[in-house]
């Protein structure tokens, strides 16, 4: 609905990140969309230490490394941390990003991290056939030198029916493809 009506919409994933989008989107004028996972509701809550927000809390970074950028859209943050904790059990350190707005968002920061990372891996549990994930993919291959790239992504049902509320991810094939 948000970027249909080009409106900024935000997910809430973790205690961080709701405090600092509520903290500066609550009260901002205009209209704006913030939602919950439905997914993520019955979970224990992510604890992490924000790192950095964006102006608006579009992009918010949770980890800081030099071996892999991990960008998170939209309610995929516990999967980005569970490929962080593997990473960091074989030695390398990643980047971990979690994308929460869905229109606009400024990239900067994650090309920063893609720039001296060179792999990005992007999660992203949208349940749509035009994902926010192409689209910054799209705009980083653009301007960034070569990286590697891997998305991970499910599949939207475009018939009327009901996605299955889940993203699969294969962690040791995402490892592998890394060379960890």
């Amino acid at each position: 609905i948000c970027s249909m009506a080009r409106v900024p919409g935000y997910t809430l994933t973790n205690s961080q990140d709701t405090e600092a989008v509520l903290g500066n989107q609550l009260s901002a004028p205009g209209f704006r969309i913030i939602c919950l996972s439905q997914r993520l509701y019955p979970t224990e809550l992510l604890e992490f230490e924000l790192q950095y927000a964006s102006p608006d809390c579009s992009v918010l970074q949770y980890f800081d490394g030099d071996d892999v950028t991990i960008a998170c859209f939209n309610c995929s943050i516990p999967e980005g941390d569970i490929l962080r904790q593997k990473l960091l059990a074989r030695g390398l350190h990643s980047s971990l990003f979690s994308v929460n707005q869905v229109y606009p968002t400024v990239w900067s920061r994650i090309e920063e991290s893609v720039a001296r990372t060179g792999k990005l891996v992007v999660f992203d549990d949208s349940k749509s056939v035009s994902l926010l994930a192409h689209t910054m993919l799209h705009s980083l291959g653009e301007r960034c030198r070569p990286f590697q790239s891997i998305l991970v992504s499910r599949e939207a049902e475009i018939d009327f029916g009901v996605s299955v509320d889940k993203l699969n991810v294969d962690y040791d094939s995402l490892l592998s493809q890394l060379g960890a």
